[in-house]
């Protein structure tokens, strides 16, 4: 079975749309490698989207806010960055706050 990003890839060459019910086949770990994949290979809107699939389909995931936080960055919308880097230190234990709080404070400073 073909994985995510070439299957959004052949959707997005054949003008066929991919929609959110497709992408909840997959799990947060293997959109965030899609997403990953998409930005290798400089398919940004795609990555961009799916991110933005993957919010909604799984909003407490880590792999998903972590991506998407950076995502955000990429695409310097600095209020989502500190949103979602905020509610990623909220989930995360102690020993993983002070890296994501030095993230934080960089990108609030941008």
């Amino acid at each position: 079975m073909p994985n995510l990003a070439q299957e959004l890839i052949f959707h997005a060459e054949h003008g066929q749309p991919f929609n959110t019910l497709q992408v909840s086949r997959f799990s947060p770990e293997e959109i965030r490698t899609a997403i990953q994949t998409l930005m290798g290979e400089d398919r940004d809107a795609l990555a961009y989207a799916l991110g933005d699939a993957g919010l909604a389909l799984y909003p407490d995931s880590e792999d998903i806010l972590a991506i998407t936080s950076l995502l955000a960055v990429v695409r310097e919308d600095w209020p989502q960055a500190v949103d979602l880097l905020k509610q990623l230190m909220e989930m995360r234990s102690e020993e993983h706050t002070s890296e994501l709080q030095s993230h934080h404070d960089l990108v609030c400073r941008l």
